[in-house]
């Protein structure tokens, strides 16, 4: 058991190790823990960024985890060593928000807080594009389509959720533009059935966002090698009473886990059903959470200074197991 006075921001679990990754809202350091026994790397904490780090996301292995930051820097590191592999650096030196990965690791972009979208070559670590969507609006959510050939932004002022053609990012309109969620989109995440495999179906390919209006929505998205990507909503789900700041699915994409700003986490099954809901999960907000890689665990991480650990039965109840105390 560890104790700071930062509250803890939010956390991911990689999706083939269970490793935990934890850093803070007000301050600027990230701090890597092993799973199951949560014991913390050598390396941890690390300092690499000068303000305060706002989002990270992991490799699909594991091996390296993205941090974006207010000191306008999207960090690439070895979550082996702890080594800094590479950064980008936004031109403006604006705050960077959010941060996603392609299928199989390829691309990865990063939005920002003047609304400027970049996408990095995992490889080369090559920027390969930068655009700039809206000066008054920040990126808050990405994520890519299973193909990576078009890539998905939420905002923060219009609640959009906008298209954009990964492969041909310029700084022309978007190709689908639709509000989603008043007072801004927190969260977008594609569904794990859709794997991106050559010849795999880009008909009806579900993606879930969440938004600041205590709502959660399921898509779908349509596109083919002709046609402009069409977005229809599938379902609403209801129950949420603060923003939702994290939505993920389990692994075979058959339920979601939310949380949020009124400080619980619910379980949902496909056809909207609110399944579970624990009402006192945490005794702040719930800045985010992850399913473990075999689905039994739900990491989850508030501003109550506490990372929860919560195991899953086999009716999707959850039990509290482990917590750290940050």
């Amino acid at each position: 058991m560890m104790s700071c006075d930062i509250p803890v921001y939010t956390t991911a679990a990689a999706a083939a190790t269970t490793d935990i990754i934890l850093w803070y809202q007000l301050w600027h350091i990230i701090r890597v823990f092993n799973g199951p026994d949560y014991t913390e790397k050598s390396y941890s904490p690390l300092q690499i960024h000068k303000y305060h780090v706002i989002h990270c996301v992991l490799t699909s292995d594991g091996s390296r985890l993205i941090a974006t930051s207010m000191d306008g820097k999207a960090s690439v590191v070895d979550t082996q060593t702890g080594r800094l592999l590479t950064y980008h650096q936004q031109p403006s030196d604006v705050g960077m928000r959010a941060a996603c990965l392609s299928s199989y690791d390829h691309l990865a972009a990063f939005g920002a807080c003047d609304g400027t979208i970049a996408i990095m070559e995992m490889d080369t670590y090559k920027t390969l594009k930068t655009m700039s969507v809206n000066d008054d609006e920040t990126i808050l959510a990405l994520c890519f389509t299973p193909d990576t050939h078009w890539l998905l932004s939420g905002h923060s002022v219009t609640g959009d959720i906008r298209v954009w053609n990964a492969q041909y990012l310029s700084n022309k309109p978007a190709a689908v533009q639709m509000t989603a969620h008043e007072m801004g989109t927190q969260f977008l995440q594609i569904s794990p059935k859709y794997k991106g495999k050559p010849g795999e179906s880009n008909d009806g390919v579900q993606f879930v966002s969440g938004g600041a209006d205590c709502l959660i929505h399921i898509w779908s998205i349509s596109y083919d090698d002709v046609t402009s990507p069409r977005l229809s909503k599938l379902n609403t789900l209801v129950g949420h009473t603060g923003p939702v700041y994290c939505v993920k699915y389990n692994s075979t994409g058959e339920t979601l886990v939310s949380c949020g700003g009124d400080f619980t986490v619910r379980l949902w099954n496909m056809d909207g059903e609110c399944i579970f809901v624990n009402v006192e999960a945490h005794t702040s907000f719930i800045n985010s959470l992850a399913f473990s890689a075999d689905d039994k665990q739900i990491y989850t991480c508030s501003c109550d200074r506490t990372v929860k650990v919560w195991g899953v039965t086999d009716t999707l109840n959850l039990r509290g197991e482990y917590f750290i105390k940050i």
